[in-house]
């Protein structure tokens, strides 16, 4: 201010000088007599007018772990120093004397003693300034591709879309096609959105994306900007610089903006340029109207009349009054009052305080400040962490420090859709939100002890949020943004991942300059997250000491005292908790043998006995947990569904779905077995036992019912009102409870057992729910039975509970009762279990069979992967239907040259044969790899059809119409004529879902609100399916004792059955009302069976062994046939024994001589006609 006139001080001063000798306590006073804060002395910024306030101050002194910039106070951590960052504002930490710095293990040392990453060593490129990392370098001689500076690289990483020689050489001049669909490559190998192309852009950065264009010229709708670019006019005049030279913001208005102090606004612009530039000879504005202008008039003059406070300077417009930095010009439009420094954005990284004329910048907790106004995060020895989840493929770690860094993968296995992670740092845990299985998943920084933590009620989950310090975690959901753009803030940074860059860029948040690809990958990046110590309060973790005390996984959760913070202990994938919440205990295969599709699983825990329906094998089996014992105790189903014991009564029940269905009871050993309900049953399932009152429930899956029955099949009830149950597919009985899944709402539903009432959702948005079961140790202390009250019923092998407080021994297949009714010995009469897969299977899973084809073919059919395991050592071979890679690896047939690398090493795509092109027709679009021709209608639709891609290349406004039944979008592509007014945005613009006038089909219900269809089941079903809830508006009600329209009612109970079961031959009500003497006579087509039910059935089904009439009117007074198998079996050869035609070729023996599993089966290619080729 040396310079400044002394009236300019007295009026800048005024509101805060005192005369000398009036400064309170606390304050400091300048020599011209102005009053500041004592702290402010000293402090390295000038907040006395005359600078007193930082004359005759000691220089500040850095501690042993700091270095002290040459000029300046400042002191920087001594890791910044050589680091090729200048953080000082002299850059003395960066000057060529480093030699006393100590570089990291990932690190080169310089001769001058800068660190550049170890990987840079001898790569032809000079990064020290000595060059020193290039000096005694053994270079290799390249074997395949070399960069333009002399390194090495991969045929297979040419021209791949990744710049692997740094210098980008490899992806210079490439011929070959490797960017995605949607995609331009550019001459110089780079990739960008096809919508780049032609826009007046240089986006390839050699401008091959803008030659040879014929640019179109801009609508009605539209602004024309000199360079020919067509922008839409709501884009003119906000504030933004569209057309690239201001033409669009020119003639705005240009009091809308506001310029900082010491700025000029240009006339006709948004942009404001440093007040000395305005008339000083140079164009600074667009247009130069920022100089003189002869043409417009306008001349560089008018101070003289002004009398500027401080100082006036010229304008093309006349003079005008400004001030000196920290102060704007007053009302007066001549004097100066002091500007709020703070408001300019960017001038504080962090906290700022205003001062008279000046202001003063700091930083927050564990961020020391540099250059006056950068906020650093202090080092404690560890970087950053920067954890990415990349989309479909991956999700990886990069570990920041400072100019480098050190990339990891994380999860690379059964990882679909990482949407979002969150990271633990008190408990150094990884969290990965994915949407496409809507789930939470955690792990280790390494990946490992992966467990899932939320796995229901998660609707098209988004956002994810983690408070490690009370153990909460937060989501959320979103429908509207799929998927955006992740973006992380640190210090003065800001990081977000790019799909066009494919990666994580870096650069300035306030002013976006420098922005730098710290990352790149060939998938989609999704998330990011920056974990630094400054940004994580730390607490002590409970899982610290011994893990929690934790077998295997400790996990941070909320409690209500500890501060908040507790924790719950997992166990890896396999393993289930045991009791005492902390240990863990391994889940084991019970077995793999002939168990087909269990329907439904009982335990009796008297016994030790596991009961399984299969609907494979149509059985209930019974298999002893301790010694391996199996029985098929009930055969000859029909579609067996739910299970449920009682051992202390010595039932089991079960149901079967072919109509009539019926509910069983037998004993546990499947004898006696009687009828316990056989009408007004539509599919029985979800069977479960009141052990309490000795009562059965179920839910009727078509009727959409729940009752109950006594267990000896007396005083049967239906709960009458289920509320927003809508499909309820199964129940368990916990207490005074029961529990029912709903398939329909995704939720389980809790209600009274003793009339249906208090109905309430406990779970919600459970994808896939279909059986639900409770447990309690109560039940197996309560009730016993004799197989329990002496040891296993004194029987060697199985013990069934039965009635009367007695039990049944039984012996396992292949064994048969002594005398004594105790023990099992051999049974010669049947043939002996054969558990041996035989030479063309292969055994996994405890006894489970598979083909030998699946060996080693590169898919994982065990549970166990033993199929997959050891394929690459040496002696292994694949399977002959796999394809074997130059690895060893073992991959699909299918996957062999179809253009992508699932050997790892190329070997898959090395040697395919050249396809010869198709001849298309004229309607027709020929792929540029002549694998196959496609409709015209199918190029540009953003699909991608041809498997080059190339029906979506060259596609910017090629497109002006499209084909019958076909809407053409604006971003001229078609979509099928189905997609408009679909409720999804299919065309970029959303023009497909504007102006619509829903039609809906007959088979759907139209939502009132005129902008949405649902099916018409969903029509007063009581679920809101509709987002104006009509399809639940003005729904009928049965009134007390009535049925729907559409419905029949049982004269003796009032039971609602469906209409057309009414006289259809099958007594469903009870008392057999709907089967009334007013039906009319069944009368068949020529040719059919008339059973004696009135039945009609195909003549072929006569005497098949079948009971398809269901009064076994057509199985009687049949002639002996020769032996057949029925439809759906195979006759073994050789024996007259049937199996299944499922069971053939299944890796299973079931045929006495293993006929069915004969060598034709290792071809892969029979089928169920082809069978009967089998022979042994």
């Amino acid at each position: 201010l040396s310079n400044r006139p002394y009236t300019v001080v007295t009026t800048l001063v005024v509101a805060h000088s005192l005369c000398e000798g009036q400064c309170i306590s606390g304050q400091f006073q300048c020599a011209n007599g102005q009053c500041i804060d004592s702290d402010w002395r000293c402090d390295g910024i000038q907040d006395c007018t005359d600078d007193t306030d930082e004359l005759n101050c000691s220089p500040p002194s850095c501690n042993s772990q700091q270095f002290k910039c040459l000029t300046g106070s400042e002191c920087i951590p001594l890791q910044f120093v050589c680091d090729g960052e200048e953080d000082c504002n002299d850059g003395s930490d960066e000057q060529r004397a480093c030699g006393t710095q100590t570089c990291g293990p990932h690190q080169f040392t310089c001769h001058e003693g800068q660190c550049i990453p170890k990987a840079y060593q001898c790569d032809h490129l000079m990064d020290c300034l000595d060059n020193s990392d290039e000096k005694n370098c053994n270079y290799p001689t390249c074997n395949e591709k070399t960069c333009a500076n002399g390194a090495c690289y991969n045929n297979s990483q040419h021209c791949n879309g990744l710049p692997d020689c740094r210098d980008g050489s490899d992806e210079s001049n490439c011929t070959t096609q490797h960017c995605s669909l949607h995609q331009f490559q550019c001459t110089n190998g780079y990739c960008i959105p096809t919508s780049f192309v032609c826009d007046h852009w240089n986006d390839c950065g050699d401008n091959s994306d803008e030659h040879s264009c014929v640019y179109p010229s801009c609508s009605g709708t539209q602004f024309t900007c000199p360079s020919g670019l067509c922008i839409p006019q709501d884009w003119v005049c906000d504030k933004f610089n569209d057309c690239g030279d201001y033409s669009d913001e020119k003639g705005c208005d240009s009091n809308s903006r506001d310029c900082y102090p010491g700025e000029w606004a240009c006339p006709d612009s948004p942009m404001c340029v440093p007040v000395d530039k305005v008339c000083d000879g140079k164009p600074d504005c667009p247009g130069g109207t920022d100089e003189t202008d002869a043409a417009t008039k306008q001349t560089c003059s008018g101070c003289s009349a002004l009398s500027c406070v401080y100082m006036c300077h010229l304008t093309p417009q006349g003079g005008a009054c400004f001030c000196p930095d920290g102060f704007i010009v007053a009302n007066d439009s001549r004097s100066c009052v002091d500007y709020d420094d703070c408001d300019i954005w960017g001038i504080c990284d962090q906290l700022c305080e205003d001062r008279p004329g000046t202001h003063h910048c700091s930083c927050a907790d564990g961020y020391f400040l540099e250059q006056g106004n950068h906020c650093r995060a202090n080092i404690s020895g560890t970087g950053s962490s920067i954890a990415i989840s990349v989309l479909h493929i991956v999700v990886i770690i990069c570990i920041w420090v400072k100019i480098y860094c050190d990339i990891k993968d994380v999860l690379t296995q059964a990882v679909r859709s990482a949407e979002n992670i969150a990271v633990d740092w008190i408990n150094l845990k990884l969290y990965v939100l994915e949407t496409t299985v809507e789930r939470i998943d955690m792990c280790d920084f390494d990946g490992d002890n992966r467990v899932t933590l939320v796995a229901e009620n998660l609707l098209t989950p988004h956002g994810l949020a983690l408070d490690p310090t009370v153990g909460k975690t937060v989501l959320n959901g979103g429908t509207q943004v799929p998927y955006p753009f992740g973006i992380s803030v640190f210090e003065n940074h800001v990081f977000f991942t790019d799909w066009n860059k494919m990666g994580v860029i870096r650069t300035n948040r306030f002013n976006g300059s420098d922005p730098t690809l710290i990352y790149r990958t060939a998938n989609t990046p999704g998330h990011i997250v920056v974990a630094h110590p400054v940004l994580q309060p730390m607490v002590m973790s409970p899982c610290g000491r011994h893990n929690g005390g934790c077998q295997h996984i400790c996990v941070l959760s909320h409690r209500t005292d500890n501060d908040g913070l507790g924790f719950r202990c997992k166990c890896r994938l396999g393993y289930d908790l045991h009791e005492d919440g902390r240990s863990c205990f391994n889940t084991q295969i019970l077995t793999g043998y002939r168990v087909g599709h269990a329907e439904a699983m009982a335990y009796d825990w008297t016994s030790k006995v596991l009961f399984w329906t299969s609907s494979n094998y149509r059985v209930v089996v019974a298999f002893g947990v301790n010694d391996k014992s199996r029985r098929d105790i009930v055969t000859d189903l029909k579609n067996p569904r739910g299970l449920a014991i009682h051992p202390s009564e010595g039932y089991l029940f079960w149901s079967d779905w072919y109509r009539p269905a019926v509910i069983m009871r037998s004993w546990t050993d499947g004898s006696n077995a009687v009828p316990l309900i056989n009408t007004t049953l539509g599919w029985p399932n979800g069977l479960a036992i009141d052990y309490k009152n000795n009562r059965l429930y179920w839910v009727d899956a078509l009727l959409d019912q729940i009752g109950h029955v006594d267990i000896n099949g007396y005083d049967r009830q239906m709960f009458s009102y289920i509320g927003q149950i809508t499909q309820p597919f199964s129940l368990t009985i916990q207490a005074e409870y029961l529990f029912v899944s709903d398939t329909r709402t995704r939720s389980v539903f809790r209600m009274q057992k003793r009339d249906g009432g208090e109905i309430i959702p406990i779970r919600k948005g459970i994808s896939g729910i279909l059986n639900v079961k409770a447990y309690t140790s109560q039940t197996n202390e309560l009730y016993n039975s004799q197989c329990n009250m002496v040891p296993n019923g004194h029987c060697s092998h199985f013990c069934f509970p039965a009635p009367s407080s007695s039990r049944v021994c039984g012996c396992p297949y292949g064994m048969k009762l002594q005398p004594n009714q105790r023990d099992c010995v051999k049974d010669d009469s049947v043939p002996p279990v054969d558990t041996n897969c035989g030479e063309y299977s292969f055994l996994c899973d405890v006894d489970r069979c598979h083909p030998n084809s699946f060996w080693c073919d590169g898919i994982k059919d065990c549970l166990d992967q033993t199929d997959e395991a050891n394929c690459t050592d040496i002696g292994m071979t694949c399977s002959p239907h796999a394809f074997t890679c130059d690895n060893k690896h073992c991959i699909m047939p299918g996957w062999r040259c179809d253009g992508h690398d699932d050997c790892g090493d190329y070997s898959d795509e090395v040697n395919c044969p050249t396809r010869l092109p198709f001849t298309c027709s004229p309607e027709q679009f020929p792929c540029t790899d002549g694998s196959r021709c496609i409709p015209k209608a199918w190029t540009c639709d953003a699909d991608k059809d041809c498997s080059d891609g190339s029906d979506e290349r060259d596609c910017n406004g090629t497109i002006s119409t499209c084909q019958p039944g076909y809407f053409f979008c604006p971003d001229h592509r078609c979509i099928y004529s189905s997609y408009v007014c679909d409720g999804d945005q299919d065309c970029m613009d959303g023009s497909d879902e504007k102006d619509c006038e829903f039609s809906c089909s007959s088979s759907e219900f139209a939502c009132v609100a005129g902008d949405q269809c649902v099916q018409s089941a969903y029509r007063c079903d009581g679920v809101y399916d509709c987002r104006d809830h009509s399809d639940e508006n003005g729904c009928p009600t049965r009134g007390p004792g009535l049925c729907h329209d559409n419905e029949f009612q049982c004269q003796m109970d009032g039971l609602c059955l469906p209409g057309e079961w009414e006289c259809d031959g099958h007594r469903d009500c009870e008392d057999g009302s709907d089967e009334h003497n007013s039906c009319p006579t069944i009368t068949c087509q020529t040719n059919y069976f008339q059973c004696a039910n009135g039945n009609c059935i195909s003549p072929s089904w006569v005497c098949d062994g079948d009971n398809d009439c269901r009064d076994m009117s057509d199985e009687q007074n049949c002639p002996t046939p020769p032996f057949t198998c029925a439809s759906g079996q195979w006759l073994c050869p050789t024996d007259q024994v049937c199996i299944a035609l499922g069971k053939v070729c299944d890796g299973q023996r079931d045929c006495p001589n293993g006929a069915d599993e004969s060598p034709l089966c290792s071809k892969g290619q029979l089928c169920f006609s082809d069978r009967s080729q089998l022979q042994p």
